[in-house]
């Protein structure tokens, strides 16, 4: 999500990119990510950084241990 910070990505889509989880356990942790204000749910199975994102979330080199998408791999 960091290469592309300001895009709304599809649940399939990050789904496929990490290509290690199935598509509805991504959604379920996407959307407690929402609720925690880490993501932004813009629309149904679609999410956004948020415009307060840390820098480092929202760079094309994120530090992966503090991103979110991480505990998954």
């Amino acid at each position: 999500m960091a290469t592309a910070p300001d895009r709304h990505w599809h649940t399939r889509e990050i789904a496929a990119a990490l290509n290690t989880v199935k598509e509805n356990t991504l959604t379920i942790h996407l959307s407690a990510w929402a609720r925690k204000n880490l993501l932004v749910k813009t629309a149904p199975a679609t999410y956004a950084l948020p415009e307060d994102a840390p820098a480092d979330a929202r760079t094309s080199q994120p530090n992966a241990a503090n991103s979110p998408i991480y505990a998954l791999i």
